[in-house]
């Protein structure tokens, strides 16, 4: 049986006594919260949130190591469809950048590893002519 979406309750009292109260119950929920819990709505919010605040303290690299493609897609989906389109298009160069970043890393130590494996083998080229009949006199 699925579980309800978390709810936080704020009454016109607590928003009278504290003008920040709506906020940090929505930062509570979004910090707290299980995002396999929160309704599809609630989803929305905590993606857009917690790109944001990671991106914001830790940068787009720190936020990519910890989430995979489908939650980036998602992220993206997410900040589409409340109107942050720019935010959207941002996420989706900087991980474009990081994709062809990664494939290029990939290339180039593919290409080092080839240049160290025929250096190696050029030695054994090395030894072999030196040990061959023709360069022994024979």
């Amino acid at each position: 049986m699925a579980k309800a979406p978390p709810i936080r309750w704020i009454t016109a009292a607590d928003r009278k006594w504290d003008t920040n109260a709506v906020w940090k119950a929505f930062v509570e929920l979004m910090n707290g919260a299980d995002p396999d819990e929160l309704s599809s709505i609630q989803r929305i919010a905590w993606l857009a949130h917690h790109y944001d605040n990671e991106a914001r303290s830790k940068g787009h690299a720190r936020f990519f190591a910890d989430r995979d493609k489908k939650t980036i897609n998602a992220t993206v989906r997410a900040l589409e469809s409340i109107g942050a389109l720019a935010h959207a298009q941002v996420l989706r160069d900087a991980h474009a950048a990081k994709v062809a970043s990664q494939h290029d890393r990939n290339l180039l130590a593919l290409d080092r590893v080839e240049k160290h494996l025929r250096g190696y083998l050029q030695t054994f080229e090395a030894h072999f002519v030196r040990e061959s009949p023709e360069s022994c006199g024979r």
